[in-house]
């Protein structure tokens, strides 16, 4: 990334990127526009109680500007 690379993840994936920190020490989704499982899909999925955390609520947590569709299941 620090290169010119590019990251991206798909649905639960987006946790992977949640502790990356860059060389200066700031973890890398800290200010940058991600997406990923909403709380409420995770809720109308059933999963929100069974997952370890939710996708959502922990990107923003560490400062990542999240973004979602209009309604659940949505193209975004």
């Amino acid at each position: 990334y620090e290169h010119g690379g590019v990251v991206s993840s798909v649905c639960h994936v987006a946790v992977g990127l949640l502790n990356i920190k860059l060389s200066n020490g700031e973890l890398l989704i800290k200010g940058k526009r991600v997406t990923g499982f909403s709380n409420e899909e995770e809720t109308l999925a059933g999963l929100a109680d069974v997952v370890p955390y939710l996708t959502e609520t922990e990107l923003v947590k560490r400062g990542a500007h999240y973004e979602k569709a209009d309604a659940p299941w949505a193209p975004f």
